[in-house]
């Protein structure tokens, strides 16, 4: 008689571990069905890239740019002409650098005087 008490006292934990299975699996059919639909609704941008008529001619660079490169190539250092009314000597740390009064302001930098 002790032998069919001890299988009838091991059937509830079993029935309760197949139970917490069983809500653990649908639970995450559930999840992933949520994260599959959520994934529909964003725009890929492999997609978009594949429907957009693709150009047979390059970009034109922008004058701007172009303008800065021929700047940068022959820049040695700021010339009085040069000296824009927000450019200012920027202490920043330990260094001193040019930029714009904004600029040095938002690194944390103490604009000086221009002399």
């Amino acid at each position: 008689m002790s032998l069919i008490d001890d299988r009838e006292g091991m059937r509830p934990p079993l029935q309760l571990f197949i139970l917490a299975l069983f809500v653990c699996l649908s639970t995450a059919c559930m999840v992933m069905d949520e994260l599959d639909a959520a994934n529909a609704k964003i725009p890929s941008s492999g997609k978009a890239a594949a429907t957009a008529p693709e150009s047979s001619t390059p970009p034109q660079p922008n004058a701007l740019v172009e303008q800065s490169k021929q700047w940068w190539a022959r820049a040695t250092s700021l010339l009085p002409s040069e000296i824009d009314s927000s450019i200012v000597n920027c202490r920043v740390g330990q260094s001193a650098q040019f930029m714009s009064k904004d600029d040095c302001l938002s690194r944390g930098g103490v604009p000086q005087s221009k002399s």
